[in-house]
């Protein structure tokens, strides 16, 4: 439970802030917000809007911050809504095998709302927790708590290289050094996977240990390379890329 955070009362109050921060929407701007709370319209117009959900004892860290406000230079300015979350991006976990020379990716079957109503195939991974000291540490909580927590399946885990990168340039906020979503790679030994009726393979009983009830995760599926890089998440295609140039595909 999120204890509150009294002696915060304006932006300027945090601890952290955003790397960029939207400005003012000037009045009698063409499409001004209109915000509705409860699914009541309040005050209008708004020439400004920020939703922030605060972390940590006090400290008024910032762990996801929207903001509605105007984006873009003057004379090519427009209302626009962006989006940051801590260290500006979490991070993205990309396990991967070899079965017979061939390469399959790890993805999770989650039920992702937004995505629709039936379970699609995404990256496992999330949000940098304020306790994580680096994107390496998230990857690694991320493992444990959506793709597997036995050590003994592993042959080896390491940081992709490249950039961060930006899910959506017109709405995550990645301006500061280093911001942006990162990847963590993990090589699984394909001795403790075992195939189903599809060809995909799945973790053998025993070594998957994710609890489903507390994660959104239902089960984790390496597919091969081809299929999932023409997934709908975008998380996973974009990380594949950087997997590829990793282990000299391309």
């Amino acid at each position: 439970m999120c204890k509150p955070h009294p002696e915060i009362k304006t932006l300027q109050d945090l601890v952290l802030r955003p790397s960029v921060m939207l400005a003012d929407v000037p009045p009698g701007t063409d499409h001004e917000w209109m915000v509705f709370i409860d699914g009541k319209r309040v005050r209008f117009p708004f020439s400004r809007v920020d939703l922030v959900l605060v972390k940590g004892e006090g400290e008024g860290g910032i762990y996801r911050h929207v903001q509605l406000g105007l984006m873009g230079s003057e004379g090519n300015s427009y209302p626009a809504l962006g989006y940051y979350e801590a260290g500006g991006g979490g991070t993205a976990v990309l396990p991967f095998t070899f079965i017979c020379g061939r390469l399959y990716v790890g993805v999770v079957l989650q039920h992702r709302q937004l995505m629709g109503e039936e379970p699609v195939y995404t990256s496992a991974g999330g949000y940098q927790a304020l306790t994580d000291k680096s994107a390496q540490q998230t990857g690694e909580r991320e493992l444990r708590e959506e793709v597997t927590n036995c050590v003994r399946v592993i042959k080896r885990a390491f940081m992709l290289p490249g950039a961060p990168v930006n899910p959506n340039r017109a709405v995550f906020i990645t301006a500061g050094d280093g911001e942006g979503v990162k990847y963590f790679a993990v090589e699984v030994l394909s001795s403790y996977l075992a195939p189903d009726s599809n060809g995909y393979y799945h973790f053998v009983r025993g070594v998957e240990r994710v609890n489903p009830g507390v994660e959104k995760a239902l089960r984790t599926v390496f597919i091969p390379v081809r299929e999932a890089a023409l997934c709908k998440c975008g998380l996973v295609r974009a990380g594949l890329t950087a997997l590829l140039v990793e282990l000299d595909f391309i």
